[in-house]
């Protein structure tokens, strides 16, 4: 049981930190960094916030690499604050994959395979339709952290929402 948290801790700290989108800065000089330390910027809190810290901690842990995570519950406007200051992070989970395309348009994030996580070793790893959700331009800049579905009703469900008939 203890192999398998530990699978699991570290496949989600890949799977998050090939989330991340490793941003640039679009005008400014960007800050220097450590390269004992990456910064992850996201809109996280509470119980997400929590669990992301423990996997952070088994990352650092087996890397050697601190992980300083900042919370932003105005996750856009702090990431464009940032970029426009010259002080992005090194790794952003974004609130929504629509927003991997403007990033990408303005030429603030940096593809994974720069990174090292060769399209090959991605394709891999993650079916098509994770991949599209972190691409733009033909260039894969992340992939989902994780998702959810707040509001799909069952069948059960639709059959005790639908109308009576008019007759009845």
């Amino acid at each position: 049981m203890k192999r398998r948290k530990s699978l699991i801790a570290s496949a989600v700290a890949l799977a998050v930190l090939a989330a991340g989108l490793t941003a640039t800065a679009i005008s400014a000089k960007p800050t220097k960094r450590s390269a004992n330390s990456i910064e992850v910027l996201s809109l996280w809190g509470g119980s997400e916030k929590d669990a992301f810290l423990k996997v952070t901690a088994a990352f650092t842990k087996d890397t050697g690499i601190k992980v300083e995570y900042t919370s932003a519950r105005d996750f856009i406007p702090e990431v464009r604050t940032r970029l426009a200051a010259g002080n992005p992070p090194d790794v952003g989970i974004l609130p929504r994959p629509g927003y991997i395309g403007t990033l990408a348009k303005q030429g603030a994030l940096k593809p994974l395979s720069s990174l090292g996580l060769s399209n090959s070793y991605m394709s891999g790893n993650y079916s098509a339709g994770w991949l599209k959700l972190g691409s733009s331009g033909g260039k894969l800049y992340g992939v989902p952290a994780k998702a959810n579905s707040k509001s799909t009703p069952g069948r059960r469900g639709l059959r005790s929402i639908r109308p009576s008939s008019p007759g009845s």
